[in-house]
Order: structure tokens, then C-alpha cells, then sequence
């Protein structure tokens, strides 16, 4: 899942961990990129203050898509903590590794494995 949640909201991604874990057969490993610490350094000083605060930001809508899908609000500038990151998806998965910069040297890779 490459460049995925680092563009959904909070729910979106407990959904679509959720739904992770219902494909992939036991102890399957999926790869996701996220925008981590290491993106922190290329966005605005109010973003990395909120992110730093929650471990979590989608308040900022990318525009990107529109045009293309029906809802303007659903396609957002992601960004989390590597803590926030673990602790969401470690529900469902080991978080095996997290990489940084490890997909173009741009967002984190995490390799999780389905517990």
C-alpha cells in the first residue's frame, strides 16, 4: 500500500487496517508507506505542531483528486508519529519494521505481519 494512508483519515485507516487483516491469511505480511517524522520536515509549522501534540494530522485536505472522486473532503494530507503509526495498526499486526524515508525518500515503509 503505497502512498495509502498517507492520505486518509483517522476512521479511514482503522477501516482499512481492518480490512487488511480480513485479506490477508495468516501471518501475511503487507508493506505501507506513511508520512513520518521524516516528512515533518517539509510541511508547515502548524502541521508539525499538531502532529507532534496528537501524533496525528489529517486536517488538511489535498486537492489532488478533485474532480475525480465525489467527496472533496475525503482525500487528505496525512501525517503521523511512528508511535501513533504502531499503535494503530498494532492491533491487528506485528509491526515488523519501520524504514525511514524507505519509500522514495519521502514517506516511512512499515512491513507488518498479520498476528
Amino acid at each position: 500500500g503505497i502512498s495509502v494512508v498517507t492520505h486518509q483519515t483517522l476512521e479511514s485507516q482503522r477501516a482499512w487496517s481492518m480490512e487488511l487483516y480480513r485479506v490477508l491469511r495468516p501471518k501475511g505480511v503487507a508493506i505501507l508507506s506513511f508520512n513520518g517524522e521524516f516528512t515533518l520536515s517539509k510541511v508547515s509549522d502548524r502541521q508539525v505542531h499538531s502532529v507532534m501534540q496528537t501524533g496525528f494530522d489529517d486536517s488538511h485536505r489535498d486537492a489532488n483528486l478533485d474532480g475525480f472522486i465525489p467527496s472533496e473532503d475525503y482525500y487528505r494530507l496525512t501525517l503521523q508519529t511512528r508511535a501513533h503509526f504502531e499503535k494503530l495498526f498494532s492491533e491487528y499486526f506485528d509491526v515488523l519494521d519501520i524504514i525511514p524515508a524507505g519509500c522514495a525518500s519521502v514517506q516511512d515503509l512499515a512491513v507488518l505481519q498479520k498476528k
